[in-house]
C-alpha cells in the first residue's frame, strides 16, 4: 500500500513539473524585439475588454494590430518578426486508467486559460495560467492580472538575464518583503465555507482582510497602492488542478510570492489534497505568512 502512495504522489509530482511552462531568455528577447498582433477571440464583448487592457497594460513589445486568432496566425507565420499574443487552452492528462471488465481505456481531462505568445508556427513561447468564472467567464480584472503578470515576468526576465523563467523566483523573493507594508485583500467568494474569518489575523504577520468581489476587482482594475491581491489560478495537472496562490501588488503587478501544495494528490479523479481545494483556508494562510516570512 505504501509502495503504491508513494508512486501516486511521484507521478503527480512528476506531472506538476511537467505542466510548467518553461520560458527561455532567448524568446522572451526575441518577443521585445518583434511586433506583435493580438489574436482576438470572436467574442466581441471579450475582444472589446482585450483591446483596451493591452493598450493600456502591455509595453513590453509593440502591438501592430488586433485581428482574428486565425488570420493573426497566417500573417506571423510569413514574418518571423511577427508574434502573436492571444488567449488560449492548457490541458493536462491522467495517466490511462482500464474499465473493469473491459480492454477500453480513460483518462481525466482537465482544461485551464491562459494568456500566451506565441510564433505563427504554433511555437509557445510564454504562457500565464488565468482562473475564469462560472461558464467559463473571463472578466476585465482576470484580463488584468494575465497582461499585468505577464508583463511583468517577461520583464523580469530579461532584467536580470534570467536564462528560464525556472530560476524567477528568486528575483520575485527580493520583493517579498515589501508584502509587509501592504495591506492583503482576500476575496470573500474564494475563502472557504469552513474558515473562521475571526482567525484570519492570528495567521498573518501584517495587514490582511477579507474584502467583497467588488472592492477585490476595482483594487486590481485602479492599481490600488498599498493594496496586495491574492488570486487563485487553476493549474491542469495529471488531470486533476493544482492551485497556485500568487500575491502581487494591485499598483505595481510586481509578484511577491506564489504558493502551492508541495504534493497535490488525487485518487480516481478527486483531490485528496486539504490546502489544494480551490478555496482559501487556514493552510493556505499559513502559507501566505511563510512566504511573507521568506520562507517560501
Amino acid at each position: 500500500m505504501k509502495k503504491n502512495v508513494l508512486s501516486m504522489l511521484f507521478w503527480v509530482l512528476i506531472c506538476t513539473t511537467l505542466s510548467a511552462q518553461v520560458a527561455k531568455l532567448d524568446d522572451i528577447r526575441a518577443i521585445k524585439n518583434s511586433k506583435v498582433i493580438v489574436g482576438l477571440s470572436g467574442n466581441d464583448e471579450l475582444d472589446e475588454i482585450l483591446r483596451r487592457v493591452i493598450t493600456k497594460y502591455w509595453s513590453f513589445s509593440e502591438v501592430i494590430a488586433f485581428e482574428n486568432a486565425e488570420t493573426a496566425t497566417k500573417k506571423a507565420k510569413l514574418d518571423d518578426n511577427l508574434m502573436v499574443l492571444k488567449l488560449g487552452k492548457k490541458v493536462g492528462y491522467s495517466p490511462s486508467h482500464s474499465t473493469p471488465g473491459s480492454n477500453n481505456k480513460y483518462k481525466y481531462i482537465t482544461e485551464g486559460h491562459q494568456i500566451e505568445i506565441g510564433t505563427g508556427k504554433n511555437k509557445l513561447l510564454v504562457s500565464v495560467l488565468i482562473p475564469t468564472f462560472k461558464d467559463d467567464e473571463i472578466t476585465e480584472e482576470i484580463l488584468v492580472y494575465g497582461i499585468s503578470t505577464l508583463q511583468h515576468l517577461c520583464k523580469t526576465m530579461d532584467d536580470n538575464n534570467l536564462k528560464s523563467n525556472m530560476k524567477i523566483k528568486d528575483v520575485y523573493k527580493e520583493n517579498t518583503p515589501q508584502l509587509k507594508n501592504k495591506t492583503l485583500y482576500i476575496p470573500e467568494f474564494w475563502l472557504s465555507p469552513k474558515f473562521d474569518i475571526n482567525e484570519i489575523k492570528n495567521l498573518y504577520d501584517a495587514k490582511i482582510k477579507v474584502v467583497s468581489y467588488e472592492d477585490w476587482r476595482n483594487a486590481i482594475l485602479t492599481g490600488e497602492e498599498g493594496i496586495a491581491y491574492v488570486m487563485v489560478v487553476p493549474t491542469p495537472s495529471g488531470g486533476n488542478y493544482v492551485y497556485l496562490h500568487y500575491l502581487v501588488d494591485a499598483h505595481t503587478s510586481n509578484v511577491y510570492a506564489f504558493v502551492y501544495p508541495k504534493v497535490s494528490g488525487s485518487i480516481a479523479g478527486i483531490n485528496v489534497t486539504k490546502s489544494n481545494t480551490g478555496f482559501i483556508n487556514d493552510k493556505n494562510i499559513k502559507m501566505y505568512n511563510e512566504a511573507l516570512n521568506g520562507k517560501w
